[in-house]
C-alpha cells in the first residue's frame, strides 16, 4: 500500500506535468486580451490550457466539448457570464 506522502507527492507529479503544457488564454472584452470573446477562446483552446477571462460582460452560446480547461476570473473586477 503506498503512504500518504506517495500518494501526494504522485498526485503532485501528475498535476504540474499537465500544467505544465498548458497554454494561457486571455480573455478581455475591452480588447486587451487575446480574445473578446470568451466561445472563441472555448473554441480555440486545447485540453490542460488555462482561461483567464478579465473583468467584464459575456455572453452567447458556450460548449467546452469535453475538454479538460481551467477557467479563471482575473482580479480584482467582476465576470458575468450571462
Amino acid at each position: 500500500m503506498m503512504s500518504h506522502h506517495t500518494s501526494t507527492w504522485l498526485t503532485f507529479l501528475v498535476l504540474t506535468t499537465s500544467i505544465a503544457h498548458a497554454d494561457v488564454l486571455v480573455v478581455d472584452a475591452a480588447g486587451g486580451g487575446e480574445f473578446t470573446s470568451l466561445e472563441l477562446a472555448l473554441s480555440a483552446a486545447s485540453a490542460g490550457d488555462v482561461i483567464l477571462v478579465r473583468a467584464g460582460s459575456y455572453g452567447g452560446p458556450m460548449e467546452i466539448d469535453g475538454k479538460d480547461l481551467v477557467l479563471v476570473a482575473d482580479v480584482p473586477g467582476t465576470v458575468s457570464i450571462l
